[in-house]
């Protein structure tokens, strides 16, 4: 999906906890994490993939089939008015709902 909206990125050769990929050529830097979870995600997994996320002067986009919990969305919700670096979701099984839902972050 990166490539077709023509996005410079890399992909992480190792499993590294906490991001896929990672979008240095845009201010500010995004990492990616994605997870194609059956069930809604939880509030636990939520702040594990924050922590990870989380890096000084960089933003965030947690992409998640299932959608979250209201408590996870909640605390998404919190998590980014205390802090500079926000973390966007993108919810969806279908490729063109999650193309569009990145342009829009991205602002492509």
């Amino acid at each position: 999906i990166l490539n077709e909206l023509s996005v410079e990125f890399t992909q992480n050769a190792f499993p590294d906890r906490g991001h896929d990929f990672t979008i240095p050529g845009v201010s500010p830097p995004i990492l990616i994490e994605v997870k194609a979870y059956k069930q809604l995600m939880g509030l636990g997994t939520v702040r594990e993939i924050c922590a990870g996320l989380t890096r000084s002067g960089w933003d965030g986009i947690l992409i998640v089939a299932s959608g979250l919990t209201k408590n996870a969305a909640r605390y998404i919700d919190q998590f980014n008015l205390m802090r500079e670096e926000k973390i966007h979701i993108v919810t969806g099984r279908d490729k063109d709902t999650v193309k569009g839902q990145l342009a829009q972050i991205l602002k492509l």
